[in-house]
């Protein structure tokens, strides 16, 4: 009888890998009925032992919702690690930092440099880990969290900075956008768009801030700050 539920499970598989490109998303059922959903510009490999699911995320972001069993699954990347078994949580690599949204379950965290305990994230929080937040990772809970905004189709700022919503944008579109001047940065966005669409969020953009819109370069948009003195039409 303990040998019965091993037998039904995918034992040291050979490792997989799936990407992503600018605009694409991806789902896929893994070989344990893991469902992962990959966001533009996301590399994930599979690697399943006897002993162990692990998932790691070299760049990008994904939602998981894990299928339960007697092995426990771990996600990592360069910044941390989180352990679930039976589970809805979206992990984001950003370039200095992991962040992860729990939707529905428990999972253990621990940073990626194997210093500090375990600690130990409920549904509807959202935490970072990473070389700015120690060897502990910073957990918050949230208000009315649910599933990730981006699985149907959105983009939400709240409070972001415009380098921030940058480079969202630019994740599902191969027309880039840039700022020109680094005070833009200093410009912060509140809101909900489309992720398909940038025109309508460029258009916001240029009627509530003295902001120049150029896109005289095919497959670029520049962005730069209205001259002092110049008027706008």
């Amino acid at each position: 009888a303990a040998v019965g539920p091993w037998a039904l499970l995918p034992v040291d598989a050979p490792a997989l890998e799936y990407a992503t490109a600018i605009g694409e998303q991806r789902r896929m059922t893994l070989a344990d009925g893991t469902r992962v959903t990959l966001d533009p510009g996301s590399r994930l490999r599979v690697e399943y032992s006897e002993r162990e699911r692990r998932l790691i995320l070299d760049e990008g972001r994904a939602f998981f919702e894990v299928a339960k069993e007697v092995r426990p699954l771990f996600v990592r990347t360069v910044h941390g690690d989180v352990r679930a078994v039976g589970t809805q949580f979206e992990v984001y690599r950003h370039e200095g930092e992991m962040e992860v949204l729990l939707v529905e379950g428990k999972v253990m965290l621990s940073t990626g440099d194997g210093t500090g305990t375990a600690v130990a994230m409920r549904a509807g929080h959202k935490a970072r880990l990473g070389p700015d937040h120690g060897n502990r990772p910073l957990v918050e809970a949230l208000a009315g969290a649910g599933a990730p905004p981006w699985l149907s189709g959105r983009l939400v700022f709240d409070d972001a900075s415009l380098q921030e919503v940058v480079d969202e944008f630019n994740r599902y579109s191969h027309r880039q956008i840039v700022l020109t001047d680094a005070r833009l940065s200093d410009v912060h966005i509140t809101g909900v768009f489309r992720n398909d669409g940038m025109h309508a969020f460029l258009g916001a953009l240029r009627d509530a801030y003295p902001i120049l819109v150029d896109t005289s370069t095919p497959g670029l948009v520049r962005l730069q700050p209205v001259p002092t003195g110049e008027v706008r039409y």
